[in-house]
């Protein structure tokens, strides 16, 4: 049942555009079914909901957890986004692997068309970004430096306001691989509460860095370079589409940022895993000796 205290998400959901123009759009009287579906709506339904998500996590964790009084409120903020990044990405990641990836609407090869799916997927995507971009300027106007992170906040502005523009373009694959990426996001978000809680020196935590190493190299590294072979062999289609060449600039600008910071990303994560392997032999050989 999709009403909720007098209010029908489903109907809101297939009204009029409250965005006109920045979301692609489908005749009401040609639409069927999901195809009603506003994506202007679901953005701003995501905004929203996201940080319902956010309080509610706060507050669960402080019923629930006695770790989450303990830490300041640096700390309690950076849990509760890195809870609501996690479920953010497992709905976005699986929804967008179906939607694109083994999604047999593209068989045929054929790259050019809309995914109704994929675009509702990034719709939704784009609300949760355009969230926590506001809470991390919100924090670093406080002087919490964790939050300071120009990289982040880069790549949350290029897909708050990037995957909008592109559900007007018949391109939903390069939206729906690059949200495939976040399947490594609920580790590396849940690496933080994890150690927040007391198990740094557990196993789980070498768990959770292993299937980090993991995710990043399965999910990340190989649909971005699928994301580029698909760019090299439908360029001259994307780039009819893409006209005229400013979109197609912004197209390409953002998949290179995207590949740059998923790269500095892995290479900070291999370090890591390096460091972590080369102190266990160290110790091992310490004890031994």
């Amino acid at each position: 049942d999709s009403i909720m205290f007098g209010f029908d998400i489903g109907e809101f959901l297939v009204g009029a555009p409250l965005i006109p123009g920045y979301f692609h759009e489908i005749s009401k009287e040609e639409c069927v079914g999901v195809e009603c579906v506003d994506l202007s709506r679901v953005y701003i339904t995501s905004l929203v909901v996201h940080f319902i998500l956010f309080f509610f996590v706060w507050n669960l964790s402080s019923v629930l957890t006695k770790v989450f009084s303990t830490i300041d409120f640096q700390d309690k903020v950076h849990w509760c986004i890195c809870i609501v990044s996690a479920l953010h990405a497992i709905v976005s990641a699986f929804g967008s692997l179906f939607s694109t990836i083994l999604n047999d609407v593209y068989d045929d090869g054929v790259v050019d068309r809309h995914v109704v799916e994929q675009d509702i997927f990034s719709s939704l995507t784009a609300g949760y970004l355009f969230y926590d971009l506001l809470v991390h300027v919100f924090m670093s106007t406080k002087g919490h430096k964790d939050f300071q992170s120009p990289a982040l906040m880069l790549h949350h502005f290029v897909g708050a306001f990037g995957f909008p523009v592109l559900t007007l373009f018949p391109l939903s694959w390069a939206a729906g691989i690059w949200q495939v990426t976040e399947m490594s996001g609920p580790f590396v978000n849940m690496r933080f509460v994890i150690s927040k809680a007391g198990y740094r020196s557990h196993w789980i935590y070498y768990v959770n860095g292993a299937m980090i190493f993991l995710m990043f190299v399965v999910f990340r590294l190989m649909p971005v370079s699928y994301f580029w072979s698909i760019v090299y062999t439908n360029y001259t289609v994307i780039e009819r589409i893409l006209s005229p060449s400013l979109f197609l600039m912004m197209f390409l600008g953002g998949g290179v940022a995207g590949t740059i910071l998923n790269s500095m990303w892995f290479l900070k994560i291999t370090s890591g895993m390096y460091s972590i392997l080369t102190k266990g032999k160290m110790d091992k050989e310490t004890k031994t000796a």
